[in-house]
């Protein structure tokens, strides 16, 4: 890879006083720090890289460079996604989980929309007119038999409070990961910050390098089957 650059695999923000046995003890280890030891093993596989099998998905250097690389986070083939819709609006397949959302079965949690914003905005005009098309989509998706009974709601619009982060402008999507960990495991938002994305980026891209080497993951995986809705 001509991109790569291993300077920015060093292990990042380690001063002085952040000897492990006393970062454990931080409010945000379990979100962003990666012991040296281990975090070594992912800068190693990334010196002599072997595309590894994780879901779906390839767990190679380039993705790992994206995720922690704010600068790659995106690349032009994603942005331009939409493009190849717009060239082709007939023949493009539509992936299977906007078509679940469409039809209703997601999200799981209910008729919610949840907003996080790093600068705090609240978008009111854009976030409402998507709470309203939402369940518009819903009703017209449905069978025939079903349609006249279905009831159109509005979701509702949850703003979470957020301080101003993400001054880069580009952390959104390690932001969006972390947020997501933070209600897995119930913790304060208020954890993940500017001062240790960088951490942040580092521990998902050691997280994914671990998932993909682990074969009882990625056996429990290939045998996973989603519960049928009713």
């Amino acid at each position: 890879m001509t991109s790569f650059r291993p300077e920015i695999f060093k292990q990042p923000f380690l001063n002085d006083i952040d000897d492990p046995e006393v970062r454990c003890k931080d409010s945000d280890y379990e979100l962003v720090f990666v012991a040296e030891e281990k975090f070594s093993r992912l800068s190693e596989w990334i010196l002599n890289p072997k595309v590894l099998q994780i879901g779906p998905s390839k767990f190679e250097a380039e993705l790992a460079l994206r995720i922690i690389g704010h600068n790659h986070w995106l690349k032009n083939y994603i942005i331009t996604a939409y493009g190849k819709f717009d060239g082709n609006r007939r023949g493009y397949k539509v992936d299977n989980n906007l078509l679940k959302y469409g039809r209703g079965e997601l999200p799981y949690h209910g008729r919610t929309v949840e907003v996080f914003d790093c600068g705090g905005r609240k978008n009111n005009r854009a976030v409402e007119a998507f709470a309203v098309l939402i369940p518009r989509i819903v009703k017209v998706v449905q069978s025939s038999d079903k349609k006249k009974d279905f009831n159109v709601k509005h979701y509702t619009v949850s703003y979470f409070p957020m301080c101003t982060l993400n001054r880069s402008g580009n952390d959104c999507g390690a932001y969006s990961l972390k947020f997501i960990e933070c209600n897995l495991l119930d913790l304060d938002f208020s954890l993940v910050k500017d001062e240790n994305i960088q951490e942040a980026r580092h521990k998902i891209a050691f997280d994914l390098w671990e998932a993909a080497n682990d074969e009882v993951l990625q056996y429990r995986r290939s045998t996973f089957k989603p519960p049928k809705r009713a």
